[in-house]
């Protein structure tokens, strides 16, 4: 029997490859975080045996959380045509942990590297993800932090999230980070006035800026812009189940042009 030529035998491969693509698209419906994928789920990602899988998770175990994608690159098992196939079915967010205080103070709060960001890119923080890249980055801050936030609650259990936000903003503040909040001052809603004024007596007395909003507008909106680059824009209040158990989501945006209209926007809250 006569062999296929040469193009058609390049011709099938291609078909081949179009063929299977989708069957790998079709198994992943969403990204899959590097830093907190098991060996089974990294399975999913298009040439990623167990083998490959296990060797990830052993390099994560062995240096700690990927802090850029291309971190892959240096493990042995994952080559550069690897890395390219995979990259697009990749998300990198860190792992937190909390740690409860037995003596029912607030928890310590070990936190991982904050994310590295080039200027334009863009990063999704769905659900609980948003917490702990917030809190890495308020650590980071440099020198301002500023946000607006419709409902801050916090209360005195010792693993309560805004609490902790509360408390890493005193920290920015007493190493010189200038801080300037903004609450919802509701006329309708007055358990989110009454939280909101308890979060902002406490954070005046450590030398916080705080404005109440008009009662006569709401401010719904949801920012925080640090070093007047990376901006968090979406749905997340300041409340334990938004930061916990939600279906919540946000951007982490590095843009120093965004930042600023969002600065500007800000200021002209009343």
């Amino acid at each position: 029997m006569k062999k296929p030529s040469f193009s058609v035998r390049i011709v099938l491969a291609f078909a081949l490859l179009f063929f299977l693509a989708p069957i790998c698209a079709q198994a992943l419906t969403e990204k899959v975080n590097v830093n907190t994928a098991t060996i089974k789920e990294l399975q999913k990602l298009p040439f990623i045996g167990k083998e490959r899988a296990k060797a990830i998770v052993h390099y994560r175990k062995k240096h700690g959380p990927f802090v850029f994608l291309s971190d892959l690159k240096n493990i042995p098992a994952i080559g550069l045509g690897t890395y390219d196939a995979i990259r697009p079915h990749l998300k990198l967010t860190s792992r937190h942990s909390v740690a409860a205080d037995p003596h029912g103070s607030i928890a310590s709060l070990t936190v991982s590297p904050r994310l590295r960001t080039s200027p334009g890119e863009i990063i999704m923080l769905p659900n609980s993800d948003y917490f702990d890249t917030l809190i890495s980055y308020i650590r980071g801050a440099q020198h301002n932090i500023n946000m607006t936030m419709f409902f801050f609650r916090t209360t005195k259990s010792a693993n309560n999230r805004p609490s902790i936000i509360v408390q890493e903003l005193i920290k920015a503040r007493k190493r010189g980070v200038d801080i300037h909040v903004i609450l919802d001052e509701s006329n309708y809603n007055k358990e989110v006035s009454k939280e909101n004024n308890k979060v902002a007596r406490k954070l005046r007395r450590n030398n916080i800026d705080v404005l109440m909003d008009s009662e006569k507008k709401t401010t719904h909106s949801k920012l925080v812009v640090i070093d007047k680059v990376f901006s968090f824009v979406g749905s997340h209040n300041f409340t334990h189940s938004a930061l916990t158990y939600n279906n919540e989501f946000s951007l982490l945006v590095d843009s120093r042009p965004l930042a600023s209209e969002l600065l500007q926007y800000m200021k002209s809250i009343k």
